[in-house]
C-alpha cells in the first residue's frame, strides 16, 4: 500500500498508505459495506459500523475490490 491507498483485509487488517492497523473481520458470507465521502473512508461489517474512518489527502475517491473466491460477489450502490 503507498501513498494514496487503504484498504481491508478479511482478517481485519487495514492498510493506510503502507501503514497497517487491525480492524473488524469478516468471513465468506458477511456484507462488507464501504463509505466513501468528502475524501473519508469508513466501512462496516454486516451492518455494524466499525468504530474507524480514514482521511484521504483528496476529496476523489476511487472505490474497488478484488474477491479471492470464484463464488465472491461484489455490488455497487450510490448512495
Amino acid at each position: 500500500m503507498g501513498t494514496g491507498n487503504w484498504g481491508i483485509a478479511s482478517n481485519g487488517s487495514l492498510g493506510e498508505e503502507g501503514n497497517w492497523k487491525s480492524g473488524l473481520t469478516y468471513q465468506a458470507g458477511d456484507i462488507v459495506t464501504l463509505k466513501g465521502e468528502d475524501g473519508v473512508i469508513s466501512y462496516a461489517v454486516n451492518d455494524k459500523w466499525a468504530d474507524y474512518t480514514y482521511t484521504m489527502k483528496t476529496s476523489e475517491l476511487y472505490l474497488s475490490a478484488s474477491l479471492y473466491y470464484n463464488n465472491n460477489q461484489i455490488e455497487l450502490i450510490d448512495y
